[in-house]
């Protein structure tokens, strides 16, 4: 109901240039030989123009296919044996410059003319062709403006995707829901060292939002008379509002193959998600956090009888990143990983299980000894109770899920995913560091799941990794919260850590 400018929906704006090298006399030298009737001008306008209509209808609409990209009208542009070419071309060029995301130089001797464009309107340029790409991004690079090398169509897509990340991170506006500071939650205490770091170096921004307001907004049709903001017409749920938290419930009890939760209890949970959407909508974001302990230590959301699990987990599913515990590294990983992948991230404490005898420690939070612990000592865990359906793509057909309360006392809703139906499946994880200058992506397979059916946060999925030790201690230098998707996505990642300009650190 309410209009998100989605990170999934940013379509990043790309253009097609062919230089047309059209001679001027007919002859032969050490760069141009051919029979006679192949030197003249009206050969190559004939020759220029059907290689010009192949490149763009072909490679054009190869990587036209890459999703969220929008392939401008390609240019013609002709160029003599002089080199050069006249100011009206360049013009015709250089009028989308505003909204152009990546030129695509091609053509003989092309790279000249995209290096001066590229410098003069300082616009990110690649050239598709072994020998130009590697003349032009030596050039460039060494210069210090932004241009890429494209090996072939394959791997143009992916640096596609890449840029389309960052461009959706540059159009990132975090609805933070803060109790005691905007930087960083009890559950989150890794968070990143400036909020203002992040907007400088990824564009990202932040809207901040008292979490009492947003509980007592929870209730509906009491604008006017809210505590936190007396007599002030505010965002409260209306009966509009409601009618739709009535078909999402509905819709997702009808839907689960279990539900231990009674649908007042589902309803709550659900009103959060709407209110989120709502707030967001007004104040044009695209992204939501929230504390938890911090919260829950006011004891509003035991009066209120609710969690913000199946928030995430609905959001999420949506294409809009939500992360647990107020973490904004986790709302960054999670927008980055789901426009990188197109699949719906989900964000859980990731840690190595230690184990001896037996038994494994911390059993309290619901992992415990499975039978490949006998096999390998390089079994690690992420969970929450957060899941969603969409793991393994927005567009994919949605995972069975069970639905449980949170508490002992019956109230708020969690999605519960089986995730022992996804064994020997790969899955990755992404983090930015506290200093938002790398990233950390890691591999792992799925040997299995927990806390299916039980109740709190022990919900999540067992994974081998290649090296526990390697791991762990690359990842303490990052953080807790991992979000994850399936696949193999690692060197999408590494392509996103080349256009952001940080390094990529693997395990």
């Amino acid at each position: 109901m309410y209009g998100i400018n989605k990170i999934t929906d940013v379509e990043l704006n790309v253009q097609l240039v062919y230089v047309a090298l059209i001679h001027e006399y007919a002859y032969e030298g050490p760069c141009r030989f051919g029979p006679p009737e192949a030197l003249t001008t009206e050969f190559d306008e004939m020759n220029q123009a059907e290689i010009f209509k192949a490149w763009s209808g072909g490679y054009g609409g190869a990587i036209s296919h890459t999703p969220g990209v929008h392939l401008m009208e390609p240019l013609y542009i002709k160029m003599s044996d002089e080199f050069f070419i006249r100011a009206e071309d360049e013009a015709r060029m250089a009028a989308h410059t505003a909204e152009t995301d990546l030129y695509i130089f091609t053509g003989m001797r092309c790279e000249n003319i995209a290096k001066e464009f590229a410098m003069k309107y300082r616009v990110p340029v690649a050239c598709e062709g072994m020998f130009g790409t590697t003349v032009l991004h030596a050039v460039l690079d060494a210069r210090g403006y932004e241009s890429y090398a494209v090996l072939d169509v394959p791997d143009c897509m992916q640096l596609l995707g890449a840029l389309r990340a960052r461009k959706a991170l540059r159009n990132m506006r975090i609805l933070a829901v803060t109790r005691n500071n905007s930087q960083y939650s009890l559950g989150a205490l890794d968070a990143m060292l400036s909020n203002d770091e992040a907007t400088k170096r990824l564009g990202v921004r932040y809207n901040y939002f008292s979490v009492h307001e947003f509980l007592d907004m929870m209730h509906e049709g009491k604008n006017s008379s809210n505590s936190t903001l007396p007599g002030r017409e505010v965002y409260n749920l209306t009966e509009e509002d409601m009618a739709e938290v009535n078909e999402i419930t509905d819709r997702y009890m009808n839907g689960a193959a279990e539900n231990d939760v009674k649908r007042e209890y589902v309803v709550n949970s659900v009103k959060a998600s709407v209110l989120a959407r709502k707030l967001m909508s007004h104040f044009q974001c695209n992204a939501f956090t929230a504390p938890c302990p911090d919260a829950c230590a006011t004891r509003r959301m035991n009066e209120e009888k609710f969690t913000f699990c199946f928030t995430h987990s609905l959001l999420n599913e949506m294409g809009i990143p939500s992360a647990c515990e107020y973490d904004l590294i986790g709302a960054l990983s999670i927008a980055s990983l789901a426009a990188l992948t197109g699949k719906a991230p989900y964000q859980g404490n990731t840690q190595p299980c230690v184990y001896h005898d037996g038994r494994v420690e911390s059993e309290f939070v619901g992992i415990s000894y499975i039978s490949e612990m006998d096999r390998t000592p390089n079994i690690y865990y992420t969970g929450h109770a957060t899941p969603n359906r969409k793991m393994h793509g927005f567009d994919a057909p949605a995972s069975r899920y069970a639905i449980r309360p949170f508490t002992n006392s019956g109230w708020g809703a969690t999605m519960r995913i089986d995730f022992d139906d996804y064994k020997g499946e790969t899955i990755t994880l992404m983090r930015f560091n506290p200093q938002c200058d790398k990233i950390m992506a890691a591999r792992g397979t799925v040997v299995g799941g927990f806390g299916y059916n039980s109740t709190g946060c022990s919900e999540g999925i067992y994974f081998e990794v290649e090296d526990k030790y390697d791991y762990f201690h690359k990842q303490a230098k990052f953080g807790l919260h991992m979000p994850a998707v399936f696949g193999d996505h690692i060197a999408d990642v590494k392509r996103l850590g080349e256009v952001l300009g940080m390094e990529v650190v693997v395990a």
